[in-house]
């Protein structure tokens, strides 16, 4: 007799908690079930899914939510009164910018959890598209201090306000270059909204300039980035983008408001701005970052005027948090030191006969790659060989170093690259790429920035040996 039908369709694959099993556990309730394997609402589509809006709730400044609602297990489906003791419940995340909604996250109803309650559910995005924010809760330090907190992830009581460089267990003597990201803190004398005021905020501005450590206060040039973030409303959650300068205010230059953090939640609340440092220095130097804070009218607030407390976040410099932070007079300043030259990587292969890189197989041949890395102020990070042998992935070689300190800023080496691609092994002509890259010890306060690299392509010609004559 012909077997049976099979009612599974290898394209069908197993839905709900069967779909986590192991396959060969699950497998054993593939007789006993068919919905194990079969979503129950393609079998029986009158009898799923009445889907309703059961709940809904907005996440505090960490990201976490808590939404409840109450489940009544008898429910009118179809025209027919249905009995469910508890939901299936499925999550949708949404998020609304300037009034703009993008679902970032819904759970396809294949991951729908059954029968389910007093639910845990972590989620963990990865989506370029999603407007992220810092991911703590912000509270504002009482009074009013204002001082700078850190250089991209680089707390400033790391950076040494002896020689401007960054210092931590592990690296040593790191300036900075490219873009920086520079964070600071307001008191809340400074960040809070004052409705006898009458007229909506901001009440405080403040202003980011630059000079050569040594310069007059006249030689400081500002910072003029644009500066947006985006602001959640308390009483209403809605949020918007919001620029926060810079602003002319009664003819003074490069102001930024300072946050509002009694009517408002921030997604970057100690943003304060960015410093394209290689318009201050294309080669190195030490700096001073300044800070200033004006009142609404544009009129600069110096220490006197009792309305802004200057701190020194940085301390000296050495690793450990200063406890209380130290009193500046009239502005705050840190020493940073910039570096924006590049290092420079140069593989040379000597025994190359021509521009196309062709070397001529012999038997015992050497093949001595030549290395030269190098950066010009002494701040070099490490350098690193790859070869990839003709169609081949690329390899890693065991050559290199990493210096947690710049030094030598200047390495001259050679590599045996006979034994490195394996010469005295080839039957026929082969070719190969070479790749050389160089790191300087330069970062932005997230990572080391400035890379150079050398790629050379050669090839061994090695003719196959010829039959032996009778």
């Amino acid at each position: 007799e012909p077997p049976g039908l099979s009612l599974r369709p290898s394209s069908i694959m197993r839905v709900g908690e069967a779909r986590l099993m192991d396959s060969s556990i699950a497998a054993r309730f593939d007789k006993l079930t068919l919905t194990s394997w079969i979503a129950p609402w393609f079998i029986f589509p009158g009898c799923f899914y009445s889907k309703r809006l059961v709940g809904e709730a907005t996440t505090d400044c960490n990201g976490y939510f808590s939404c409840c609602f109450n489940w009544w297990p008898l429910q009118l489906r179809q025209g027919r009164l249905r009995f469910d003791s508890r939901p299936d419940i499925i999550i949708r995340i949404t998020q609304v910018i300037n009034g703009v909604a993008n679902v970032i996250y819904m759970d396809p109803y294949t991951s729908t959890r059954w029968n389910v309650t007093n639910a845990h559910i972590d989620f963990f995005l990865d989506d370029e598209e999603v407007v992220c924010g810092n991911g703590h809760c912000y509270q504002s330090e009482p009074g009013s201090p204002a001082f700078f907190t850190r250089i991209g992830d680089d707390e400033v009581y790391q950076i040494s306000q002896t020689t401007g460089l960054y210092n931590d267990l592990q690296l040593k003597n790191v300036a900075y270059g490219h873009s920086l990201y520079i964070y600071g803190q307001f008191g809340e004398m400074l960040t809070a909204s004052d409705t006898g005021h009458g007229d909506p905020p901001p009440y405080f501005y403040y202003r980011l300039s630059y000079a050569r450590r040594g310069s007059s206060d006249d030689e400081f040039k500002f910072i003029d980035v644009n500066l947006n973030d985006t602001r959640v409303d308390k009483a209403t959650l809605n949020a918007h983008s919001h620029k926060l300068g810079p602003y002319n205010v009664n003819e003074v230059a490069s102001l930024y408001e300072i946050r509002n953090f009694k009517d408002y939640y921030w997604y970057n609340p100690d943003w304060i701005g960015t410093w394209y440092s290689w318009l201050a220095e294309r080669d190195t130097g030490e700096y001073i970052l300044r800070m200033e804070v004006f009142d609404r009218s544009g009129n600069k607030l110096n220490s006197d005027s009792g309305l802004v407390d200057y701190r020194n976040g940085a301390g000296i410099g050495n690793g450990q948090p200063p406890t209380p932070l130290p009193a500046m007079t009239d502005h705050c300043d840190l020493l940073i030191t910039l570096d924006n030259k590049p290092p420079k990587a140069e593989l040379t292969v000597p025994a190359a006969v021509n521009d196309c890189g062709v070397i001529p197989w012999s038997q015992g041949m050497s093949l001595d790659l030549q290395i030269k890395v190098s950066q010009e102020n002494n701040r070099l990070r490490g350098w690193r060989l790859w070869y990839t042998r003709g169609v081949g992935a690329e390899q890693v070689s065991p050559y290199g170093s990493i210096s947690n300190n710049g030094l030598p800023g200047h390495i001259s080496t050679t590599v045996p690259g006979a034994s490195l691609l394996g010469i005295s092994s080839l039957s026929t002509t082969c070719a190969f790429a070479l790749r050389l890259r160089a790191w300087a010890h330069i970062r932005n306060g997230r990572n080391f920035i400035y890379h150079d690299q050398d790629i050379d392509a050669i090839a061994i010609e090695k003719c196959p040996e010829c039959p032996e004559c009778f």
